[in-house]
Parts: C-alpha cells; sequence; structure tokens
C-alpha cells in the first residue's frame, strides 16, 4: 500500500489529494474517497465498544478537489444502539454527508440457523484489471486510489469484480478500517454491473447516493461485488450488490443512479 494518503488534515480542514480524483471531471471527487473519508471520520466519535453495521452516503453535490470542512455528530447513543452523522462541507455548502448506525455486540447462540461461509468461485487473480484503471501512479482514485478488476460476464446489467483500496485514507499512517474499505467498494457497484456494450462510453451512469450493511467486517485487502442493476426509461437507476471477501459473504451495497445519455 502506497504511503501517500487519499486524505491530509491541515488546520482544521480536510484536503483531498489527487487520488480521490473522480471519472467524470478531472476537478471533482470519486464517491468512494468520499466516502472512505467519512466513514473513518465517523468511527473516530463512535464509542469503540460497538462495531459499524450500516453506512449510507447521500452526495448532496459535485465534491471538488479543495480543502474542506467535516464535522462528525452523535445523533443517538444507546445501550444497544448508536447513530452518527458526519458532515463535508465546501465553504458553505454542504456536498456530502454519512450516517453511521453503530451497534454494541453481544454474545448470542446462532449455531445451527446459518449456513456455514463458503469461499467464492473466483478470487482477484481469476479477474482482469480495468483497462482504464490499471496504472497505480495515476493521479485519480481510479488506479492511483484503489486498484479494480473485473471477471467476463456476458450478462446485461450485472457483473462480478474485485476490489482493493491501494492507499491509506487519512495521513495517520493507519491501514483504512475495513468499514472504510467496504464503503470504497459499495460505491462501484455501478461500474461493475454497467452495460459494457458499444454504447458505454456515451452514457454516465453517476450514483446520488450509496450504502452499505455489515453482517460482519470484510478480512484481507480484496472486497468482492457481485452487482445487478436496473436502468429505468426515466433516467434512474438502482444498484444492489452481494458484498464478500475469500472467506464469503459479509454485507450488502445499494445505490441510486442518475442516468444520462445526452
Amino acid at each position: 500500500m502506497s504511503s501517500t494518503s487519499l486524505w491530509a488534515r491541515a488546520g482544521g480542514r480536510v484536503v483531498p489529494s489527487v487520488f480521490t480524483r473522480g471519472p467524470w471531471d478531472p476537478g471533482l471527487l470519486h464517491g468512494g474517497a468520499v466516502g472512505a473519508l467519512l466513514a473513518e471520520l465517523a468511527q473516530e466519535r463512535m464509542d469503540p465498544d460497538f462495531v459499524p453495521v450500516r453506512l449510507t452516503v447521500d452526495l448532496m453535490k459535485p465534491v471538488p478537489l479543495q480543502p474542506m470542512t467535516a464535522d462528525v455528530e452523535v445523533l443517538r447513543k444507546g445501550r444497544r444502539l448508536q447513530l452518527l452523522e458526519s458532515e463535508l462541507r465546501f465553504g458553505e455548502a454542504l456536498v456530502a454527508k454519512a450516517s453511521l448506525l453503530a451497534l454494541r455486540p453481544v454474545p448470542f447462540d446462532g449455531g445451527g440457523m446459518n449456513p456455514p461461509l463458503a469461499p467464492p468461485p473466483d478470487s482477484p487473480d481469476d479477474a482482469d484489471p480495468m483497462p482504464w484503471g490499471s496504472d497505480p501512479d495515476v493521479e485519480s482514485f481510479i488506479g492511483g486510489g484503489q486498484e479494480f478488476r473485473v471477471l467476463p460476464s456476458p450478462a446485461l446489467g450485472a457483473g462480478v469484480g474485485w476490489f482493493r483500496l491501494a492507499r491509506p485514507v487519512l495521513d495517520d499512517g493507519a491501514a483504512p478500517s475495513p468499514l472504510a474499505r467496504a464503503a470504497a467498494a459499495a460505491d462501484v457497484g455501478g461500474a461493475v454491473s454497467a452495460r459494457h456494450t458499444e454504447r458505454l462510453a456515451e452514457l454516465s451512469f453517476i450514483n446520488a447516493d450509496f450504502s452499505v450493511h455489515l453482517a460482519r467486517a470484510p478480512e484481507g485487502d480484496w472486497i468482492r461485488l457481485a452487482s445487478t442493476s436496473r436502468w429505468g426509461a426515466n433516467g434512474v437507476g438502482s444498484v444492489v450488490t452481494e458484498l464478500g471477501d475469500a472467506m464469503g459473504d459479509f454485507g450488502t451495497a445499494s445505490q441510486a443512479l442518475v442516468l444520462d445519455s445526452s
């Protein structure tokens, strides 16, 4: 993992590096980089006796490649549940926010009520690097900030891919948390399930939000996405993703898409 982080903290602000750039505009950020940041900041305020189980990120406006301010508020703290909200602002404008739900784990005898974990039928070694995201030094989140591989799929609107963060989220030297890695991966479900036809270059499918639910923390660097999407004639789409690692499934993710063919 490269030592150059996605974000730095300076003078009470968070500063994105060039490795947070998104694919649609060089001056705007990738949603996965934003989600990873908001996940890490919320967990800094989360009670360490709790575990994160759901993160929902709303991308309110295009997030610029500029220094911004971030704030985290504890909305509720109970015996078993904690709810936090993190916000990212550029000047006075709210550009993104996230809601983190955390639960206190307790002993639970679930023996026999769930099927055992089943390793997936494929691995990152079976997948092909995306041709537009295979350069680890490119100044973009795709390639420079993460590594993204996909398996060939004949299905329209469905696919399988493997994803890993290639850089720390913050400049404190810490490895990305499991939640941050899952949040960053959740944002690429639309690309995994995109219509890989000759018309793809004409289309945009920008997500307005994404959510991830964790039944357990992902293990290892790589996260597997099995994604399906539906594109409506009204310019609205949705993505549903099963998230897994080398051990098996660990959670789900979803996205709402803003579709454009102009």
